[in-house]
């Protein structure tokens, strides 16, 4: 038996993926070296130096088994720690490590974070443009997802279009921060 209703957002590709799939065929037509695919988060700029320097290190120096095994579910307390002690300097909240969880990407972190809050029936608010699969993150849970529209001169918030969206049933809103309106849906 498959849920029907992730069945049905997985059917179909949102903006963003059709850009991407659409960044391949062009490439292959004229040239990598002629498409800026911004699609899905790719680079327009090398890594910096000292993250290739770092995997050379790694790479020569390191338990190869060690490396591409798993860290505890949470991630690797060195690198917790490291991150609590840049926030705790940079911005003086004193931060927990034990706190922090690691993920890879955004999508891994957001779909944890709201299945662990939300109800069938709650809402969370999406300030739009959002990127296509926010509600899929949202609608899995149970919950619905509620686009706001933001201002378009500047894709700042509508703090009264907002104000109006939220009711007894909110209980998030993810904010794009910067707000990039590329690839994303309005108000679909």
């Amino acid at each position: 038996m498959v849920n029907e209703k992730m069945r049905d957002l997985g059917a179909r590709r949102s903006v963003i993926r059709e850009l991407f799939e659409y960044g391949k065929v062009r490439k292959a037509e004229i040239g990598a070296e002629n498409v800026f695919d911004f699609s899905i988060g790719n680079p327009s700029v090398p890594a910096p130096r000292e993250v290739g320097e770092t995997l050379t290190r790694l790479l020569t120096e390191k338990d190869p088994v060690a490396l591409h095994g798993y860290t505890s579910a949470q991630g690797d307390a060195g690198v917790r720690r490291a991150i609590a002690e840049y926030v705790t300097k940079t911005h003086g909240a004193v931060t927990d490590p034990d706190l922090i969880y690691l993920t890879v990407g955004a999508a891994a972190s957001l779909t944890v974070s709201l299945t662990a809050v939300l109800q069938p029936g709650e809402e969370v608010i999406l300030l739009a443009p959002f990127f296509p699969e926010y509600r899929v993150f949202v609608e899995r849970t149970g919950a619905k997802a509620v686009p706001v529209l933001c201002e378009t001169a500047k894709f700042q918030p509508d703090f009264d279009a907002l104000e109006t969206a939220i009711n007894e049933k909110t209980r998030a809103i993810i904010v794009n921060s910067p707000n990039n309106p590329t690839g994303a849906v309005l108000t679909e």
